[in-house]
């Protein structure tokens, strides 16, 4: 069993506050104001081995967020760094790993994130909806295969859809631009020609 909490803080950067530039069209203004995004969390968890070569993790967590930086768009040509006055981040990660041999084993990992606007004084239609650029859900499945030659892998990965909008208000899919769901398949395999190549 394990338990954690702590607090932090993260700094604007030099390009946050002084650099401005175009994407496209659009001016990413820089935000000389910015103040220290603070998060003050906690987490309980566990992991157990067992004889059947199972191995099992599994965490809760929880994030209160204050002076949150977010980038947000002013108008269709414009977009800037913002602090937000509260957000909070909950949710729990599960992981289980098996092997089926001494060289082939398989693994699957879940994480839910629930995410929310607490107060953003800047952008009150924001309060309450999840935050941009953060999946709900996300998975892993694989399969890992090691020898003294050979190595490789498959591994399958489930990424949620997410907003781009502070309101939650861009739900179209199907279009360019579009932050939908989707899952990719990775492969690789490996052989060790000699013992540094």
């Amino acid at each position: 069993l394990r338990t954690s909490w702590g607090k932090a803080f993260r700094a604007p950067s030099l390009s946050d506050m002084y650099s401005s530039y175009y994407s496209g069209t659009k001016l990413v203004q820089a935000s000389p104001t910015l103040k220290p995004e603070t998060v003050t969390s906690w987490e309980f968890g566990f992991e157990q081995k067992f004889i059947t070569a199972t191995h099992i993790k599994a965490t809760y967590y929880e994030n209160i967020l204050k002076d949150m930086m977010y980038s947000t768009d002013v108008n269709s040509t414009l977009n800037e760094k913002r602090n937000a006055g509260k957000a909070e981040i909950k949710g729990f990660e599960i992981e289980i790993k098996q092997a089926i041999t001494d060289n082939i084993s398989t693994f699957a990992n879940y994480t839910y994130n629930k995410t929310k606007m607490l107060e953003n004084d800047s952008r009150p239609t924001s309060v309450g909806k999840q935050l941009t650029y953060t999946p709900k859900r996300q998975y892993n499945i694989g399969l890992i295969g090691k020898n003294t030659l050979w190595n490789g892998s498959i591994i399958g990965s489930y990424v949620d859809s997410l907003y781009t909008k502070e309101d939650n208000s861009d739900t179209i899919k199907n279009v360019y631009g579009a932050y939908e769901s989707y899952f990719v398949l990775n492969a690789t395999l490996g052989y060790k020609i000699m013992e540094y190549l």
